[in-house]
């Protein structure tokens, strides 16, 4: 038998070790909460490198509900800009 291996990854992933960031429920089926402090701009990258959310957080708020429900199911790069600096994180979208 023929056996295949699949590697993803997100080239370029740095995080900086002083930010702090939550992702939950993850996996998900669209929905999910971030917490961070001071949240400026959140974006969502699939794993073609395509933004497939973009969106600003004008009060530097410290959670929001992000809702993804009409993407895909795959995995998808979080990527979260503080007053602090930007944070990367992996979700998971199942249907």
């Amino acid at each position: 038998p023929r056996r295949y291996w699949l590697v993803s990854s997100f080239y370029g992933i740095d995080e900086q070790p002083g930010i702090k960031a939550n992702i939950y429920p993850n996996p998900s089926y669209g929905t999910f909460i971030i917490e961070a402090d001071k949240m400026e701009h959140i974006r969502v990258i699939d794993m073609l490198g395509q933004v497939v959310s973009d969106k600003e957080c004008n009060n530097h708020e410290n959670q929001i509900t992000l809702n993804l429900d009409t993407l895909s199911a795959s995995v998808y790069l979080v990527e979260i800009k503080t007053t602090d600096g930007i944070c990367k994180r992996r979700i998971v979208i199942n249907r």
